[in-house]
């Protein structure tokens, strides 16, 4: 075997996770978090504190700019 890939760490073409609000939900309220590939543990602690800081609608203390899912052509 030469390689296998089970897909239960889903990853993004740019190797950044996706974290924010997604712009297409009517009404804010959908939130994004994936694309951490083999990285989602070490980054889940800081992923959480954005979550947190946009639930409670704060400025995230971490710029997650570059993570926007407008990144993406929807």
């Amino acid at each position: 075997m030469l390689d296998i890939w089970s897909g239960f760490r889903p990853g993004t073409p740019d190797s950044l996770a996706t974290i924010g609000p997604d712009p297409r939900a009517a009404g804010g309220g959908h939130l994004w978090a994936t694309g951490h590939s083999s990285n989602g543990m070490n980054q889940a602690p800081a992923t959480a504190k954005v979550l947190t800081d946009l639930v409670l609608q704060r400025e995230p203390r971490i710029p997650i700019e570059k993570n926007s899912i407008e990144r993406y052509e929807l």
